[in-house]
């Protein structure tokens, strides 16, 4: 990558954000995570369940709005490999429905295949 495409953290102005980063260079990495947990604890304080479907959103799209809000401060991500991507991907997602149907037993019809362990839930 060229220089001029690397993000740029000496700006002319220097807003609350860009002190912020200088002053901690991992808030990028962890601000998106720790607003999605704040918006997840807050979610607490709601009892009706069609307001928790809200909060589901509002959690997504709030840790996402923190990981575009950060974009330019982090390292360029480099050459992508979608063939690799899917294949780990895939196999991943294969092993987790192994797993699963190993521990909890396979349903048929109407009848286990195999009995449930006694401590998966």
């Amino acid at each position: 990558m060229t220089e001029s495409t690397r993000p740029q953290l000496e700006r002319t102005q220097s807003g609350w954000l860009d002190r912020q980063v200088r002053r901690r260079p991992e808030l990028p990495y962890i601000g998106p995570f720790l607003v999605y947990l704040a918006l997840l604890s807050c979610e607490s304080l709601v009892d009706s369940h069609y307001y928790k479907l809200h909060f589901y959103a509002l959690r997504t799209a709030g840790g996402l709005g923190a990981a575009l809000l950060f974009w330019t401060y982090n390292p360029p991500f480099g050459r992508l490999h979608p063939v690799k991507c899917l294949f780990f991907g895939g196999t991943v997602a294969y092993g987790w429905v192994m797993i699963h149907r190993l521990v909890a037993g396979q349903y048929c019809g109407d009848e286990w295949i195999r009995p449930r362990r006694w401590w998966y839930v």
